[in-house]
């Protein structure tokens, strides 16, 4: 477990409002991609519901900001020109990550 910090606050807070907004489809498409793209990076901690880096619970903890050098994703949310962007440079296929996340996944 780790300690408690005002930046580890912080990041639950964002990762549990940002999900909510999701729930209410209130979140742009681009910021969806991104939470799916770090979900096709950590397939271990998508399985066990549990980031194993932090403990913080999934998908959660895909939609903040802050990166994560455990799970490989070591960008943090991107604008939606900066995600375009990055998919284009580094050959993203957005729908075929997609098609090979478990079902929860798939939004």
């Amino acid at each position: 477990m780790q300690n408690i910090t005002l930046d580890n606050i912080r990041a639950y807070v964002e990762g549990h409002i940002k999900y909510s907004l999701f729930n209410y489809n209130l979140l742009d498409e681009y910021i969806i991609e991104q939470v799916q793209y770090r979900a096709s990076k950590c397939p271990i901690c998508v399985q066990l519901e549990e980031c194993q880096d932090c403990n913080c619970k999934l998908p959660e903890r895909l939609f903040v900001d802050k990166k994560k050098q455990h799970c490989n994703f070591t960008e943090r949310l991107m604008n939606k020109e900066n995600w375009e962007q990055f998919k284009k440079q580094n050959n993203i296929n957005i729908n075929e990550i997609i098609s090979k996340l478990p079902e929860g996944y798939r939004f």
